[in-house]
């Protein structure tokens, strides 16, 4: 182990140390190996946020709509497209993945996370591009207001999808 490593693994240890301490003065009791089993939790009613969901959820309810922490992707695809198939594919990636289907749900007060249905597939909007309409410009331009424009963390989804 190298002087750097060395020195990492010190403070990474004295942040641990912190972190522990912190949590017992708030009365938090460390978790042993035993206790730390993952469980299965029903998903036929609204579930706990993560920390980082909970920071997601406050900082909307403080703030109010932004697109800060959008992660904003554009496909440029060549050749014929298989709407069908394309349609198919977005369906299997929404029923795979739950943080595309989750929504927040305020629960007397507190902000639980609740799931769409897979059979709502993914949702996406198709549009013809305009005659007259240079499409590099175009594409730019609505991709910059998809960009921009917020999630309603209530109503979910958390995902948009444009062809």
């Amino acid at each position: 182990m190298n002087s750097s490593e060395s020195i990492l693994r010190e403070l990474d240890i004295k942040e641990v140390e912190r972190l522990l301490a912190l949590g017992k003065a708030r009365g938090l009791k460390s978790a042993k190996p035993d206790d730390a089993r993952i469980s299965s939790v029903s998903r036929d009613q609204p579930m706990v946020l993560s920390f980082a969901q909970q920071r997601l959820w406050f900082l909307s309810q403080l703030e109010g709509d932004s697109a800060t922490y959008h992660i904003a992707m554009a496909l440029r695809l060549l050749g014929k497209l298989d709407l069908v198939a394309w349609r198919r594919a977005l369906d299997r990636v929404w029923s795979r993945h739950e943080a595309l289907r989750s929504h927040f749900v305020n629960h007397e007060g507190e902000a639980q996370l609740a799931l769409l249905p897979v059979e709502a597939g993914m949702p996406w909007q198709e549009e013809e591009l305009p005659d007259g309409a240079e499409p590099v410009s175009y594409v730019r331009q609505r991709a910059s207001e998809e960009i921009h424009r917020a999630f309603d963390l209530e109503q979910g989804p958390l995902i948009r999808t444009r062809l």
